[in-house]
């Protein structure tokens, strides 16, 4: 799926954050390797527009807004991509935070129990299936 600034999903997660102080600024400025940043001090999300990961863009946002609420960063001020390392603990928390910031949205939507739909609506990443299956049972609860 191709999302851009103003994708309905992007739109829900800006608000998703703005609800909780998290700015997010968008930028397309920046090289495609150069990572998404969080600041967790300032709440603030710096998304590259440009980076060759445009099509799990809601996972990146949701990933990053994860590191914030969870304040999980190592107490780092500023936080960058770390390719999503299973092994590091702050991103396996800010992977989950993520996942459940977007089921959040999706059953608040009137998403339906199918992770496949959900993995494809919101961009995904084949690598979190096991995880989405994880928290969506957790819904069903």
């Amino acid at each position: 799926m191709k999302f851009n600034r103003h994708h309905p999903i992007i739109e829900d997660l800006i608000e998703f954050g703005k609800r909780r102080d998290i700015d997010v600024v968008f930028s397309n400025e920046l090289h495609p390797e150069t990572p998404d940043i969080v600041n967790v001090e300032q709440r603030l999300v710096i998304i590259n527009l440009n980076s060759v990961l445009a099509d799990i863009l809601p996972f990146r946002i949701s990933h990053e807004f994860g590191h914030i609420l969870e304040q999980a960063v190592n107490h780092n001020l500023w936080s960058t991509f770390e390719n999503y390392d299973s092994n590091n603990p702050d991103e396996r928390i800010a992977n989950t935070a993520g996942i459940n910031i977007l089921l959040y949205l999706h059953f608040g939507n009137g998403g339906q129990f199918n992770y496949i739909d959900f993995m494809n609506m919101y961009g995904l990443p084949a690598w979190t299936e096991t995880k989405v299956k994880e928290q969506m049972k957790m819904y069903l609860i």
